[in-house]
Formats: structure tokens, sequence, C-alpha cells
């Protein structure tokens, strides 16, 4: 060891909790609006699927019927082979 004196550090100080809680007020804010945001886009999403939804049974009825037709001619060209 040499004859060097040890010098002691200073404990820097310590920063100012207000600034810090505006700076995460700030964040909550802009995490709240994009949560916002994502409520809104689901909502759209989910009225577009309830909508394929109900294009779906409105045509079943008729598509059950088309596949009924179907299935009857293939039985009559059955019958004819």
């Amino acid at each position: 060891m040499t004859a060097e004196k040890k010098t002691r550090l200073t404990r820097p100080t310590k920063p100012d909790r207000s600034q810090l809680d505006t700076q995460v007020a700030k964040l909550k804010e802009q995490i709240s609006k994009c949560h916002d945001k994502m409520k809104s886009y689901k909502a759209k999403i989910d009225t577009i699927k309830e909508g394929r939804k109900g294009q779906g049974s409105a045509t079943a009825e008729p598509r059950n019927k088309l596949i009924a037709i179907r299935t009857e001619l293939k039985g009559l060209f059955v019958s004819f082979s």
C-alpha cells in the first residue's frame, strides 16, 4: 500500500420525489389512453365478428336445403347408373 490517503466518496443527493411522481402520472395517463384505444378496437372487432356470425345463420337454412337437394340428385344419378 502506498502512503496515499483514501478519500471518502460523497453520497449522491436524492432525486426530487415530486418530479418522479409527475413522470409516473404522465406515463399512467398514456397507458390509460392506450387501454381505452384497445377497448374500442376490441369492441369494433367483436361487432364485426358478431356480424359475420349473423350472416352464417341467415344462410344456414337455404344452404341445408341445397345440400338436401344435392344428396337427392346424387341418389337419382346413382340409381340410373
